[in-house]
């Protein structure tokens, strides 16, 4: 069975996919849960720094990885498949936001870039996003997502 990458979504830790990376490991699964800063960089260098992690850890030819990404994870690893020689075996994105972020659109970029980073900014909805100017995901891919935001405060 392949490796399974944990990334964690933006503004959290490695310790949030925590929890499930025991639980993947109880089930035979090999995880390997990362960090990456993500409120320090805009999601092109974040890319490169999970790539630099994987080589660290596999080598310069990493074997095929399985992923399981939160929210602004999956981004990075549509943007790993993009712009990196990594072989995608299958992929999970909990909450992914694969068409923009609603939240990255109503909030103040001052305000947004200070509290959350560049990556936050790279989010919105607008085509000229980073999520949606990447394309189609030519790899097996699951999502889950809720239908509702469970945030009162949400902008939609």
């Amino acid at each position: 069975m392949p490796p399974t990458i944990l990334l964690h979504g933006l503004g959290l830790t490695r310790h949030s996919m925590e929890p499930l990376a025991r639980h993947l490991a109880a089930c035979g699964f090999q995880p390997l849960n990362l960090d990456y800063p993500s409120r320090h960089f805009p999601l092109e260098t974040l890319a490169g720094h999970v790539w630099a992690d994987i080589q660290t850890h596999f080598g310069s030819s990493p074997p095929p990885l399985n992923f399981v990404t939160h929210s602004m994870g999956g981004i990075v690893v549509r943007l790993l498949a993009r712009d990196f020689p990594v072989q995608i075996h299958r992929a999970v994105m909990l909450a992914p936001p694969n068409q923009g972020s609603e939240w990255a659109d109503v909030l103040p970029p001052a305000w947004l870039r200070f509290v959350m980073g560049d990556a936050a900014l790279q989010l919105g909805t607008c085509p000229d996003s980073v999520p949606n100017q990447l394309g189609p995901v030519m790899f097996p891919l699951g999502v889950i997502a809720g239908r509702c935001p469970d945030n009162p405060l949400a902008p939609f």
